[in-house]
């Protein structure tokens, strides 16, 4: 944010501070708004707020400004004394959440108090801008030819087009998809997987992102390409999709994408049928506050192998489970409400993200969590429920708390890191994280 300033520093007051006319109190996610001072001298004044952060109490022992008191306060003054001249106090006792600042000024020999208001900024705005800064950090990866820097495989690009295209980079996607039909697509609709460890266990599920992201580029052969592939591991007899090579297990994230990708690509009946698989399996289980069953085998699968149960339960008695199935599962049927009218698929949308309250205290703030943020945005389109959007806000806020300052992310969910490299894992973390903040960064207002 950039703050204008003009007056004459020497005598330790600012005669006036100039503002746009929408002031959010926020700059890049920090509480401390620097103003460049006009004066003959060039020195730098600053304006402070919000003490509770520790940016701001860095900056008030830096500059010599007194911290004390209950509300937040905003000064002004000489910087190069280190010391504050003038003292202005915020009242931020507005049901609004906005903050008044009187800063005081000297105007043709006489004292006045100007009031300035900043607003905080909404949420999906800061959704939008933590997509912003990711979806920078991949265009900065990108080549000539569509290719990644560091992406030696397909989990670098299958998820790339959609989350470029969410964030309205249309171009720059169309070149991925470009490179992607040239490398990794195979005749009949698969995709060259050689080095994802994980391919032949979710065996559709990059074909989902990238079809998704065909469909949203308006490139209809390359998505009849892979939904056709997609609709070859389509179990019509539970109406679910088979994850694995073997075709032996179903499970919510492999069915609720493909089902969302075959929705786009006009295959609605299996979309739909996925929608019933997941109607089916959420009647099934047997207690959602012991946990959340996320496969089927000719039935609920609730007996599994200790080492595997996090592919088969999301545990409230853990932390960092696969919180991303009570999200995925949400997306694919708030979509169907929206496709079919019927509230019926809403209901079991929001019954989904309504169980997410029993997993453990971290089920909000991992990178697991991003798809409940994902569903509940889709959701809260249609319900405008208060609690859908209170997922929403905090999920989006702790993604944006696992942002690294390059705008990339990494999949263990490291705070504080500074930048990742480019590689295939965290271009794919990184896109995933885009395409979401993107979805969470449009909701309506109101």
């Amino acid at each position: 944010m950039e703050l204008n300033a003009i007056g004459t520093p020497d005598d330790g007051v600012i005669a006036e501070v100039l503002f746009p006319d929408d002031v959010y109190f926020a700059d890049l996610g920090y509480d401390v708004l620097q103003v460049e001072a006009c004066g003959a001298d060039g020195k730098t004044v600053y304006a402070c707020g919000g003490e509770e952060d520790v940016e701001l109490a860095e900056a008030l022992s830096h500059f010599g400004c007194s911290a004390a008191g209950d509300g937040p306060r905003f000064a002004v003054g000489d910087a190069s004394d280190n010391r504050f001249k003038d003292t202005a106090i915020v009242d931020n006792g507005r049901a609004d959440g906005e903050v008044e600042i009187g800063i005081n000024k000297v105007h043709m020999g006489s004292d006045e108090t100007r009031t300035i208001t900043l607003r905080p900024m909404p949420n999906h705005l800061k959704a939008w801008q933590s997509a912003e800064l990711g979806c920078n950090w991949i265009l900065k990866q990108l080549e000539a030819n569509g290719s990644l820097r560091g992406g030696d495989d397909l989990r670098a690009y299958y998820k790339t087009p959609a989350a470029l295209l969410a964030h309205g980079r249309v171009l720059e996607a169309n070149r991925v998809l470009d490179y992607v039909e040239t490398r990794y697509l195979k005749p009949d609709g698969d995709l060259d997987g050689s080095g994802v460890p994980w391919f032949d266990v979710y065996r559709t599920y990059n074909h989902s992102w990238l079809c998704c992201g065909a469909v949203m580029a308006g490139r209809r052969d390359l998505a009849r390409k892979l939904s056709g592939f997609i609709a070859t591991r389509h179990n019509a007899e539970s109406g679910g999709f088979f994850a694995d090579e073997a075709r032996s297990t179903e499970e919510i994230m492999t069915t609720s994408m493909a089902g969302i990708a075959c929705l786009y690509a006009g295959k609605h009946e299996l979309a739909l049928a996925a929608g019933e698989w997941l109607a089916n399996l959420y009647q099934a289980q047997p207690d959602l506050t012991k946990g959340l069953f996320t496969s089927w085998k000719n039935g609920l699968v609730t007996e599994y192998a200790e080492a595997e149960a996090s592919s088969y339960l999301v545990d409230p008695l853990k932390l960092r489970q696969w919180y991303f199935q009570y999200g995925i599962s949400a997306a694919l049927l708030s979509s169907l409400a929206g496709f079919t009218g019927e509230e019926r698929w809403l209901v079991l949308a929001r019954n989904f993200l309504q169980a997410s309250a029993h997993a453990a205290a971290d089920r909000y703030q991992t990178p697991q969590s991003g798809k409940i943020g994902w569903g509940a945005a889709w959701t809260y389109r249609l319900s405008r429920a208060p609690e859908d959007l209170a997922l929403v806000e905090q999920v989006s806020s702790g993604l944006a708390a696992l942002q690294n300052d390059d705008g990339s992310w990494l999949v263990t969910g490291v705070y504080g890191g500074a930048s990742a490299a480019a590689d295939s894992l965290t271009l794919d973390i990184t896109s995933e994280f885009v395409a979401l903040q993107s979805f969470m960064g449009v909701l309506p207002l109101v």
